[in-house]
């Protein structure tokens, strides 16, 4: 943390490696306390294709999106916990929203960059199935 906080942006990839380091392990180890630590709140991935470099898509000249979402809240809520044993062990997760980390962080971010780009936003939800929590 200290290497990284020495630093105005911080560049992560991918991380983990199924075969050695759980998927959890590496999420709540490192990318979780990253986010956390430095209140990285805003998850911000450009993707558009290159000049010189192929595509799957069938006409990818125009594509250029920016997919921006919340990054600590929702399911990077830690709100839960396992109770009895072997067969009979649960696992309970609550996902927990706030009115300042979707609307002013995620909401207001989007549109401000949408805005400087010439573009439009676009929502992605489960609304129809998470009841509760999505249409906040």
């Amino acid at each position: 943390m200290e290497r990284l906080a020495k630093n105005e942006t911080i560049f992560l990839g991918a991380v983990g490696d199924a075969d050695k380091v759980p998927d959890h392990i590496s999420l709540w180890g490192l990318l979780i306390k990253i986010r956390r630590e430095f209140q990285q709140e805003i998850n911000v991935r450009p993707a558009k294709v290159f000049d010189g470099v192929s595509s799957p898509l069938g006409n990818p000249k125009d594509f250029d999106l920016v997919v921006v979402r919340e990054n600590s809240e929702g399911e990077y809520s830690s709100v839960g916990g396992r109770m009895f044993h072997e067969e009979h062990e649960i696992a309970i997760q609550s996902s927990v929203f706030s009115k300042r980390g979707t609307t002013s962080q995620a909401m207001h971010y989007a549109f401000e960059l949408a805005k400087s780009r010439g573009s439009r936003v676009k929502s992605a939800t489960k609304s129809n199935g998470i009841y509760h929590a999505m249409p906040f």
